[in-house]
Order: structure tokens, then C-alpha cells, then sequence
């Protein structure tokens, strides 16, 4: 699963890199790094627009509210979907199909077993560059189910079976999408299921890298560097 990550990367480098315009953020307000992104929060998203080969960046709320949910509980938010099944869940199956999206970042967190107990662990890519999760969102919606223009919008990342290199740490890992997929990844004309299981092979383990990280991170009111400075490097 994925449960904490970052986005501290300049607004203007990540603009160019995912390849939208930065202005698309003037009326959400301003893109606030972060060193320690937690369930609930809003979090930088890329989504294609209707008909046009354009891409368009908004802050959405990171825990998808399904249309059938008729609470607010945060509690009740999904924010990560089974990559293997997420074509046959009711919850998922609309997203999947027609809302598909980039959730940015530039690295995320872990809690490893170990025999001292669970530690935080940094994961990111080798070269510290920022990355796309796959990802699925859904409209805001009243407690009806109905749209509702002014609510905040909402996602979900995607998460598969953890490779090599994410064994030792967890079972499970977000999808880190492969560069010449993300554009794939948004294009909803994209249906046929096979192709997006090919889209959503994960990237490989070969461009990762990890460290064990301070227990300062388990905080969600901790946001600071010293969240993702090195304690020991792993892998």
C-alpha cells in the first residue's frame, strides 16, 4: 500500500517535467511542498482534458469518496485500489475507465517489520527526480451522490504486488508509472484491459533506492527535510 509520500519539488520543474501549465493552480491557491503527504490532504494531480490531447493539473483530495458513499467520514475515503482487481470492484470500475490520472511526487514512505520493530523507510528514485503515481479520481459529490462543482475532486493510488526491491520493506507498493506510460495512462480512449495491465507493469527496480528515515515522519504534523534524512541506506 502507500499510505505517506512527498512532493517538495519545484512547482516550475514539475511543470515542465509532467508538462502542464503551472497558472491551471491560481484559483486553488497556491502548491505548498510537502515532506510528508498524509491521507486526506490535497495532493498535485494531472488529468487529460475531455476531446483535447492537453494536459491540466489540479490539487485533489487523496482518499476517492465512490459515488455510492453517502458520509463525509474521512475514515471511509479509499486512498489506494488493487491494480489486479480494480477492473472488477464496483467502487473503481467507472474511475478506472474514464477518469485515470497522474498523482506526482518524489518519493514516499514505508513501515518496515523489523526485530526492533516497524521503521519508517524513504523510497524514491536513484536520481531524486519526481515521479507519477497511477492513479484514478472521482468528481466532488454532495452527500447524494450528485455532482457538485464546488467540492474538492478526489483520487486514489494505485498499488500492486511489491517487487524485488520493495519485498524486504512491504508486500505491497504504489505503481510508479514508466515515463512513456503516463501520457497512456490518461489517454481515456485507452480501454481494452490488457493494454492497461502493460501500462501499469511497474517501473524498474533498478532506478529505486531506500533508506530507513527518523520516527520524527510517523507524525502527520511533522512536514519538514528532516522527515527524508538518512538514517541508514538499504537498498
Amino acid at each position: 500500500m502507500c499510505g505517506r509520500f512527498t512532493l517538495y519539488t519545484d512547482i516550475n520543474i514539475l511543470a515542465e517535467r509532467f508538462i502542464f501549465d503551472p497558472w491551471d493552480l491560481r484559483e486553488q491557491g497556491s502548491f505548498v511542498p510537502s515532506y510528508n503527504i498524509a491521507p486526506s490532504q490535497r495532493v498535485m494531480v494531472v488529468t487529460k482534458e475531455s476531446n483535447m490531447n492537453v494536459n491540466r493539473v489540479e490539487m485533489m483530495r487523496w482518499g476517492l469518496k465512490p459515488a455510492w458513499l453517502k458520509t463525509q467520514s474521512s475514515s471511509e475515503l479509499l486512498i489506494n485500489a488493487r491494480s489486479e482487481t480494480i477492473s472488477e470492484k464496483p467502487s473503481f470500475q467507472e474511475a478506472f475507465s474514464k477518469r485515470r490520472c497522474l498523482i506526482l511526487s518524489d518519493g514516499f514512505y514505508e513501515w518496515e517489520n523489523t526485530t526492533i520493530g516497524k521503521r519508517p523507510t524513504r523510497v524514491q528514485m536513484r536520481e531524486t527526480k519526481p515521479f507519477a503515481f497511477a492513479g484514478i479520481w472521482e468528481p466532488g459529490r454532495d452527500n447524494s451522490g450528485n455532482h457538485d462543482s464546488g467540492l474538492i475532486n478526489s483520487c486514489a493510488i494505485l498499488t500492486t504486488q511489491a517487487s524485488k526491491f520493495m519485498k524486504p520493506i512491504h508486500n505491497r507498493m504504489p505503481i510508479i508509472l514508466k515515463p512513456q506510460n503516463e501520457q497512456k495512462w490518461t489517454n481515456n480512449e485507452i480501454t481494452e484491459r490488457k493494454e492497461l495491465e502493460d501500462i501499469l507493469s511497474p517501473i524498474a527496480d533498478k532506478y529505486m533506492e531506500a533508506w530507513h528515515v527518523s520516527q520524527f515522519v510517523n507524525s502527520t504534523h511533522n512536514n519538514e527535510p528532516l522527515c527524508i534524512e538518512r538514517e541508514l541506506k538499504l537498498l
